[in-house]
């Protein structure tokens, strides 16, 4: 091990030195790699951001990957992905970045000083009109 150690010369072996040790290896997660992993293949839509068996939040899942291979439009021109999930209890699942909550650390002063036609996140103005009634 302490051979190994003078060998690193880049993060990169940083982080393969530390993929080999048995129990650093389960906390690397690929969430951003272009091919999907294996349990992704059985993953269910989650209606509500959870877990569907046994409702725990995105948070305590012990894999994720996101699928930005393949980006879907909503009407006013924003980007979201599917995000997989596979649970601690042992579910696949999966939801739209969209439907993701609001994150309670964040702030977001621009909703108070962006006229309500505007996005909020954006300041832009949606040129394909509003499908709110």
């Amino acid at each position: 091990m302490v051979g190994a150690l003078l060998k690193i010369t880049t993060i990169i072996d940083v982080v393969r030195l530390l993929a080999e040790l048995p129990y650093i290896r389960p906390i690397i997660m690929e969430a951003f790699s272009s091919i999907p992993p294996k349990w992704s293949d059985a993953a269910t839509h989650a209606l509500t951001f959870c877990c569907p068996r046994c409702g725990e939040p995105a948070a305590v899942a012990t894999d994720v990957w996101i699928n930005r291979r393949a980006p879907v439009y909503t009407h006013n021109h924003k980007r979201k992905w599917q995000e997989f999930y596979n649970c601690e209890c042992g579910t696949a699942w999966w939801g739209w970045s969209s439907d993701r909550p609001p994150n309670p650390w964040q702030e977001n002063d621009l909703s108070e000083d962006v006229p309500p036609s505007l996005d909020p996140l954006t300041g832009l103005g949606d040129t394909w009109g509003s499908f709110e009634p």
